[in-house]
């Protein structure tokens, strides 16, 4: 498995992944990535077709934006094909609610305040970091709204040139080559078998004989430059 990427039929799966990328039209609701001003002002049809999303929230090392920006220079890197004027979307989560079931999960009183300075801090960094660059979109969240809520909101305000879309947390980067242009012409290809491609942390051969979908006639698909595998999540 060259790539370790599997395909997965449950979406509510995908959206809990360290990485993934999904065709966004099916679910319903500059390799230099700092401060270049070169920026290609008029994005063409290959700009905007696949996008990036990184979600993030207050991390032990905030407000320093080290850790998101690994990320976001191993994506222009190391996926090989994807458009150096792809529209990125950074999703700064907010602290867990009051209002929360888990006592343990929330932060009150003066620990919640030196919080959310911290976080208005960490989000002001990437601001003012990617400012000249038209293709960053910093987005603030009032509220809380996990993986699934930051994916539904980046879906309801992609371009409509937009098809799809890669899914990250903002301390998952890629440490190899991934031909993107090659999952691309998959999904086009497959639209029915790929619907979402995940990128394995760690290997999934050794759990391979208890996953339903072990031995299926269509549990793989290879094509030129990427091999994919079905799993059931």
């Amino acid at each position: 498995q060259q790539q370790q990427q599997q395909q997965l039929l449950d979406d509510s799966t995908t959206i809990t992944t360290s990485s993934i990328i999904t065709d966004s039209t099916s679910i319903d609701t500059n390799t230099n990535t700092n401060t270049n001003t070169n920026t290609n002002m008029n994005p063409s049809k290959f700009d905007m077709e696949t996008a990036v999303l990184i979600a993030t929230n207050l991390i032990p090392s905030a407000p320093k934006i080290d850790i998101i920006q690994e990320v976001i220079e191993s994506v222009f890197a190391q996926l090989k094909g994807l458009s150096p004027n792809a529209p990125v979307f950074i999703i700064v989560d907010h602290l867990t609610p009051l209002t929360h079931a888990n006592p343990r999960n929330i932060l009150q009183g003066h620990d919640r305040i030196k919080a959310e300075a911290k976080l208005e801090e960490y989000s002001i960094h990437l601001m003012q970091t990617y400012k000249n660059n038209p293709n960053f979109h910093v987005i603030n969240n009032k509220v809380q709204l996990h993986l699934g809520g930051n994916l539904n909101k980046t879906l309801r305000i992609l371009n409509d040139q937009t098809h799809f879309l890669y899914y990250i947390q903002h301390d998952f980067k890629f440490i190899k080559e991934v031909n993107h242009t090659a999952i691309i012409h998959a999904m086009k290809t497959y639209p029915h078998r790929l619907k979402n491609v995940r990128f394995n942390k760690k290997t999934n051969v050794s759990k391979r004989r208890g996953d339903p979908c072990w031995g299926e006639p269509d549990a793989l698909l290879q094509v030129p430059g990427a091999n994919f595998t079905k799993t059931s999540g």
